[in-house]
């Protein structure tokens, strides 16, 4: 019985540090993403212009 006890406690420790280690690297994406969509609304925006300023 104490060596499931043991068992679990440490399944479920593992799990929570799996999780905090996970969502930590889910924010980093997430900001990352954000970052590149905006670097990509600025070049689709120059591009844009660069072929407004090419037809005129």
């Amino acid at each position: 019985m104490r060596y499931l006890a043991c068992f679990i406690l440490g399944f479920i420790l593992g799990a929570c540090l799996t999780n905090l280690l996970l969502a930590r690297q889910q924010e980093q994406l997430y900001l990352s993403k954000s970052a590149l969509e905006q670097h990509l609304a600025s070049a689709r925006e120059e591009i844009a212009r660069l072929k407004e300023n090419l037809a005129a």
